[in-house]
């Protein structure tokens, strides 16, 4: 974030220095590069995904009640869960970068 609000920073103070501050109107927007959708299926695991091993559904359904404790486990630290890729092409919308 240093070198972010460092490059923010040249640019004010070259409105400042232009004399247009005070008709600026500065949105800043912090995001990531928008929503993911490498596993294509949804995955518990970004490695998974990330290594295209295969497992369907049911399989990782069966891994987090098995090993995990069930749905609750989704979002906590033991899992590395990505949901499914229309999950991804519906948060990018309206801009269609998965």
């Amino acid at each position: 974030l240093e070198h972010t609000d460092t490059q923010h920073g040249k640019i004010l103070d070259e409105l400042d220095r232009q004399g247009l501050t005070n008709n600026t109107l500065v949105i800043y927007v912090f995001a990531d590069n928008g929503a993911s959708a490498e596993g294509l299926q949804g995955t518990l695991s970004e490695i998974v995904a990330a290594n295209a091993l295969p497992s369907t559904v049911d399989q990782q359904i069966e891994v987090l009640e098995t090993d995990f404790g069930g749905l609750d486990a989704l979002g906590g630290r033991h899992v590395d869960n990505m949901y499914h890729a229309e999950w991804g092409w519906a948060g990018d919308t309206p801009f269609k970068s998965t």
